[in-house]
């Protein structure tokens, strides 16, 4: 067997995600390289940080603590930037189908975050994945943003909830929109069993944040459930 996988690695060798460069026996997914020339935002440590501010309709900041404040924290890992790999990992993710590149970099995602103790994942109950539509999740195969969750559930032990929220209407490619459409989607998401997430504190997740509308109108389903509260995480950001 070792020598068919030998032979198969020489025709078909193992290639960077973000370069396309033949990955040496000790990288995984992405070269050393790319993976150095990736631009980490460090939101975690800061509250009040760009992401953040992308939700600031939902989070009173002056009183962060205040009772009602619904929205907690908000982070994303990578900045989507262009002279980077992320653009890469990115499209090598949704358009080369590979959910286990997901799963591995919300594992380094997760890692970094704990590494510099910013204590982001403290008091999260759920890991809640964007949701697909359906028609979109038959085509694609996979929900990228649930094998993110996978990937920081193996790292912190957070549950991953795909049960509770469902998207509901089937939107165009959001790439493809202008701003003034991303902001105009309207009601797109529902809460199934809105009941089970009283009291949770969820952290919804997604794999690039532009203009944040489409991680708003989760919050905006997520906002009316008794004593549930929520926190935003983004594999990439992507600043305008």
């Amino acid at each position: 067997m070792k020598f068919l996988e030998y032979i198969f690695s020489l025709f078909f060798p193992r290639r960077c995600s973000g370069c396309g460069e033949v990955l040496t026996d000790e990288e995984l997914f992405v070269c050393t390289r790319c993976l150095a020339g990736l631009k980490i935002t460090e939101e975690a440590l800061h509250r009040g940080n760009r992401l953040e501010m992308l939700f600031r309709a939902y989070a009173p900041y002056e009183k962060e603590s205040a009772p009602g404040n619904k929205f907690v924290r908000g982070a994303a890992y990578l900045y989507y930037d262009k002279e980077t790999a992320a653009p890469n990992i990115i499209h090598a993710i949704k358009f080369a189908k590979d959910p286990e590149l997901a799963r591995w970099m919300g594992q380094k995602a997760a890692e970094e975050l704990i590494c510099h103790d910013s204590c982001f994942f403290n008091g999260i109950d759920l890991l809640m994945p964007v949701a697909l539509h359906p028609n979109r999740l038959r085509e694609r195969g996979f929900n990228q943003s649930d094998w993110i969750c996978r990937g920081i559930s193996d790292i912190t032990g957070i549950p991953v909830d795909t049960q509770h929220l469902e998207r509901i209407i089937d939107t165009e490619q959001q790439s493809l929109k202008t701003l003034a459409e991303r902001a105009n989607l309207g009601l797109i998401f529902a809460i199934k069993e809105p009941d089970m997430l009283q009291g949770k504190h969820v952290l919804v997740v997604d794999d690039v944040i532009t203009t944040g509308s489409t991680v708003s109108r989760v919050l905006d389903v997520l906002h009316p459930i008794y004593g549930c509260s929520y926190s935003v995480f983004a594999l990439t950001y992507a600043m305008h």
